[in-house]
């Protein structure tokens, strides 16, 4: 029977601009083929097929949509049945797309460190964007270059699934030997072919850290209680936290 031999899609440095065609390709061993026995599924849902075309040409089963966006990215798979049960190929993909900064995370607007000591204080900004971007620092709007005071490094991150179609980047500022008058409002810009974004991080002195948030109560039994929350900016220290409760029939936790 029909066995999917070789896929063509469109890996990370392949990536694709919105705008452009897509041409997905399954090669499939096994005669005749028939069109209506190959399915297509992205991200494990199979595939509608108002906006994709269909296509069998010899040995080859493409997926074809003449203009992509940034949603159409994902793991995409063709299937075929035969006498053993279905042969199966997974293949991406990526699309590119403008730098994009995660906010979501309480604090990240903060970072804090001592001056009386000449420590080091680490900046960071943690963005997603393909391809990978640029990043420019500035303080007060100056150009902040790399010297014996600043550093800049940018690191890929690990995605948490193990297919992703984005990337993702952290981005650290280093100042070393902090003083007083490095404490100020810091801009991380990054830009690629497709745009640009932009943060504000305010360094300061060792300060006290702001409360949690997104308190929940996210398990029970009849003898625990599973809490989880979400930590704020620690302050430029290590966070300890503490639990306080009461009975609903007390006034005193």
């Amino acid at each position: 029977g029909p066995v999917i031999t070789r896929t063509q899609g469109y890996s990370i440095s392949e990536a694709l601009m919105p705008g452009s065609s897509a041409v997905l390709i399954c090669v499939i061993d096994g005669n005749p083929i028939d069109l209506n026995k190959v399915r297509w599924f992205k991200n494990n849902q199979e595939l509608s097929f108002d906006q994709w075309e269909k296509r069998i040409e010899g040995n080859d089963a493409s997926l074809i949509r003449k203009s992509i966006n940034r949603e159409d990215a994902g793991q995409y798979a063709c299937e075929i049945d035969n006498q053993f049960g279905n042969s199966h190929a997974t293949l991406p993909l990526i699309v590119q797309y403008a730098p994009e900064i995660d906010r979501s995370v309480p604090g990240r607007d903060k970072a804090a460190t001592d001056s009386d000591r000449l420590l080091t204080a680490e900046i960071h900004c943690y963005v997603s964007a393909i391809p990978k971007p640029t990043v420019i620092w500035m303080k007060d709007n100056q150009l902040l270059s790399s010297s014996s005071r600043y550093q800049s490094i940018l690191n890929e991150q690990i995605p948490s699934s193990s297919f992703s179609s984005n990337l993702l980047f952290e981005a650290i500022l280093y100042v070393y030997n902090v003083t007083k008058s490095d404490y100020g409002i810091y801009q991380c810009k990054v830009e690629n072919k497709l745009g640009i974004d932009m943060t504000q991080i305010i360094l300061t002195g060792l300060t006290i850290p702001d409360s949690p948030s997104q308190i929940h109560i996210t398990n029970t039994s009849h003898s625990s209680v599973l809490i989880s929350w979400t930590p704020g900016f620690d302050g430029g220290f290590q966070q300890t936290f503490q639990i306080r409760y009461r009975l609903s029939t007390d006034n005193y936790y």
